[in-house]
């Protein structure tokens, strides 16, 4: 016989204190279940930090040229399966590349004898990156005391050297926590919203607009449609459901000029508000103060972003902000954008996922969450998801968008706190 029931999500669990959810009982006459949770002890991964060098390479763009080389790792099993690849170190023949952290799981099932691949490309920036050469080996030897160097193997027969490749530090094995380990252990994560003002989207009054205000109260536009579901997706995790609130593009009351980053509220001293109901009373009130400018620039969401993190820093527990973009289309500071996301890659705990609202070209959203994005950003991991908010429609829209949304998120944070520790 069923006694009750209880609906909560992981979200709800792994974000409350102590990762407890306590309720009583629905559709029972009394009763209360109390649901704990714990990471498993199998939780987490092995990670290998992998630093390489290079010397003498061969340069694809001809006799004056220097390469721009960069490593990319497979494991074989047996077919070749890409892992991980460096950072590009342009104009050397004799490069030394960033650290480079990798699975033990993906790059060799935990085998420290099974064999992987690693080639060695110069980076052209039409995206036709040349391969110089390659070479097999395994995690043993690249352990071993005496040190691992060897020669790059062309990929045409020749008995012209193209370059060797070396190990520059030992590899070291570490064990990374899990998402799941972090909550437990009290992790506090932030949620800020950042939502865009430009004219692109429409006057409120147009009901084509992105921003239609609309005279019937329970007709959401287009981004309340995206700031309640993808809002109650990461507010969980939120334990204190305060949320700064930001727009950008707009021209906020009183003001002659464009602003690149305005509190919602209008009021300095108060950022914050209470939960997606709170967000949407106060874009609501947004709508009819702020006017629709231009152009749409990210860096000054994700400056404040960075600045409110190292404000909330202290205190015992590990903190984590994650910046949410609600955007309609292209960027016009691409460069600063990229500046800031490769110095938060390195040193804030932060993530920004982007949600596209309507139709427009997002081409430099994917730019900035692409596979070549690390690579052309210099990135030290990944800090940027992208979701296209209207490619989630229809009965299983809600766990599509859920998956979409938290994506990355979880790695993003392990990754930072693993590349933070001693």
């Amino acid at each position: 016989d069923c006694l009750g029931r209880l609906h909560s999500t992981m979200g709800d669990l792994m974000g409350s204190p102590g990762n407890k959810v306590e309720s009583k009982l629905e559709d029972a006459k009394k009763g209360r279940i109390t649901v704990f949770a714990e990471p498993s002890e199998k939780d987490g991964d092995s990670m290998v930090e992998l630093c390489w060098g290079a010397t003498k390479l061969k340069s694809m763009d001809g006799p004056f040229g220097k390469s721009d080389g960069y490593l990319k790792i497979y494991a074989l099993d047996p077919s070749a399966r890409f892992v991980a690849e460096t950072n590009v170190v342009n104009d050397t023949s004799s490069p030394t590349w960033r650290p480079l952290l990798v699975s033990m799981n993906r790059l060799c099932g935990g085998n420290e004898n099974k064999p992987i691949l690693v080639k060695c490309f110069d980076h052209d920036t039409s995206g036709n990156d040349d391969l110089i050469g390659s070479f097999e080996c395994s995690l043993a030897q690249l352990m071993r005391p005496t040190g691992f160097e060897t020669e790059l193997i062309p990929p045409k027969k020749s008995h012209k050297s193209v370059g060797s490749v070396r190990v520059v530090r030992t590899p070291r094995i570490r064990r990374k926590p899990s998402f799941s380990q972090l909550l437990y252990e009290g992790l506090e994560i932030s949620l800020m919203v950042a939502i865009d003002w430009t004219a692109s989207n429409g006057a409120p009054s147009d009901s084509k607009s992105l921003h239609y205000f609309s005279p019937d109260a329970r007709q959401q536009n287009a981004y309340e449609t995206a700031l309640t579901a993808v809002g109650s997706i990461l507010l969980p995790y939120d334990r204190d459901h305060m949320i700064p609130a930001f727009g950008f593009g707009g021209r906020p009351p009183g003001a002659s000029d464009v602003s690149h980053c305005f509190p919602l509220s209008g009021v300095p001293q108060q950022e914050s508000v209470y939960g997606v109901q709170g967000l949407l009373a106060v874009y609501k009130a947004a709508l009819g103060a702020v006017a629709l400018s231009g152009p749409t620039m990210f860096s000054s969401v994700v400056q404040k972003a960075m600045d409110l993190e190292r404000h909330s820093a202290k205190g015992p527990n590990k903190k984590y902000t994650v910046l949410l973009i609600l955007t309609d289309g292209e960027i016009h500071d691409m460069t600063a954008t990229q500046r800031l996301l490769a110095r938060a890659s390195e040193s804030s705990p932060l993530s920004v996922i982007i949600v596209g609202v309507g139709s427009a070209n997002f081409t430099s959203m994917e730019v900035l969450d692409g596979d070549g994005a690390r690579k052309s950003m210099h990135t030290a991991r990944d800090v940027v998801q992208f979701v296209p908010f209207s490619k989630f429609s229809g009965p299983e829209a809600g766990p599509r968008l859920a998956a979409a949304t938290l994506a990355e998120v979880p790695t993003q944070v392990s990754d930072y706190f693993f590349m933070t520790s001693k």
